[in-house]
């Protein structure tokens, strides 16, 4: 081998391709908040300029750093067992006159022992019923800080407290709950226990009633004293005494109250009744009927005459969600509704008539009601002609209206299927 060979196999040996050494530079065990200045002696030979500071957590911060010396510090607690600290850096060695580069790295290893807390917070106050439980969680300062914990209570009849924070409420009034810490810090929450509040249902619940009808006040507890009121002011307990089902005979507004030892009183519960003596006495067709007639003309019929009221626009004729236009006729205690159109055949359709949507002389509105139906060919067809194939037949109505049922294997029945009708399709 040449000479110049020799030379540039050595070049590409000692300066394209540095060794990489790493070394231990040190373990340190640090707590949040602590700085240790740490440093090392690098290899023989020539330091270059090329030297970096890396810390592989950014909680563990690097400052302050001239050459192989820095200042490591502890931000916060790294969530893992142990994190590097790494000092890169170059220099150079010669060997007779050919310099050869190298690159190396100083590790540091920090641990982060758990700290003692500075500080400890609570919730400064806790709302709890009789029987009920609820957790505690305090707050240390530094995060990351570890402690032991020991709990207690001012008055454990009220409130006691498990070793976990966990308070349980045992009878009315308050207590002191307290956190200490085992190097003497605490914090305190306030705990008020309050006996849990009393229920109280009005069945049925505001709206229309029949006059007549009776109303149900149920608390939640055999024991309770329950009061009301008809007239709509606020009931106490020099009010009327619940004790059986009270009956409705007018408009009123209820309300009412519960009291029972142990319970805190109910909220007041409120109820605006509307008597009507208006009632559904037919409709036509009938409810679920089938086989309706095309020119069918829905009706409903009341036990008194009727007139327009509040949800009159409110009622519809309606094919599936499909409104069908149409007219509303009152005649004495019948409403009808009138279609534009003829009803077709093969589709159900329902009355559907709100509350409120006619009244009486009184001004006594209607319930809510709707009835269904669904029309069939029938005999009622005015048919022109009628043609019987093989396996199908049609019939072509006076008004140009060409009806098919029977087998439809070739889509003979025109309706876009291939499936057997036993209805007639139009």
């Amino acid at each position: 081998m040449s000479r110049m060979k020799k030379f540039f196999t050595l070049f590409l040996i000692f300066v394209l391709f540095p060794a990489i050494q790493v070394m231990a530079g040190g373990t340190y065990h640090l707590k949040v908040g602590d700085s240790q200045r740490v440093s090392f002696t690098p290899h023989d030979g020539i330091l270059t300029h090329t030297i970096r500071w890396v810390s592989y957590s950014p909680y563990i911060a690097v400052s302050e750093y001239i050459g192989t010396t820095a200042t490591i510090k502890v931000l916060a607690p790294i969530g893992v067992s142990r994190v590097i600290v790494r000092c890169e850096y170059e220099y150079i060695q010669y060997i007779g006159n050919f310099p050869r580069y190298f690159s190396a790295a100083e590790d540091f290893t920090i641990y982060v022992d758990p700290s003692d807390p500075t500080n400890i917070t609570l919730q400064s106050s806790l709302t709890l019923n009789v029987g009920d439980f609820a957790t505690l969680t305090p707050t240390l300062y530094p995060a990351g800080a570890e402690t032991e914990l020991s709990w207690s209570s001012s008055n454990s009849s009220v409130a006691s407290v498990s070793a976990s924070g966990k308070v349980f409420g045992g009878e009315a009034g308050s207590a002191n709950i307290t956190v200490r810490t085992s190097n003497g810090l605490s914090a305190t929450c306030r705990v008020t226990v309050r006996n849990p509040v009393l229920s109280l249902r009005i069945n049925p619940a505001a709206g229309l009633l029949e006059k007549g009808s009776s109303v149900t006040l149920t608390a939640g507890s055999n024991n309770a004293d329950i009061y009301y009121t008809l007239d709509g002011s606020v009931p106490t307990r020099n009010s009327l005494v619940y004790s059986s089902p009270i009956p409705i005979d007018r408009n009123v507004t209820l309300k009412a109250i519960a009291y029972c030892d142990g319970y805190t009183q109910s909220r007041v519960v409120t109820a605006d009744y509307t008597i009507t003596s208006l009632k559904t006495i037919g409709c036509y067709p009938e409810n679920n009927a089938e086989n309706v007639g095309r020119n069918a003309i829905p009706s409903i019929t009341f036990n008194s005459e009727i007139s327009e009221s509040d949800k009159w626009n409110d009622i519809k004729l309606k094919n599936g969600s499909t409104v069908i236009p149409g007219e509303k006729i009152i005649s004495g205690n019948t409403l009808y509704f009138v279609p534009d159109e003829p009803l077709e055949y093969n589709k159900s359709y329902t009355f559907a008539l709100p509350a409120d949507a006619v009244k009486t002389g009184l001004n006594e509105p209607n319930f809510s009601y709707s009835s269904s139906f669904t029309m069939f060919m029938g005999g009622v067809l005015d048919v022109l002609s009628v043609s019987a194939g093989f396996s199908y037949t049609m019939a072509i109505e006076t008004d140009g209206s060409l009806w098919a049922w029977g087998g439809n294997s070739s889509g003979q029945l025109g309706d876009g299927t291939k499936v057997d009708k036993l209805s007639p399709v139009k």
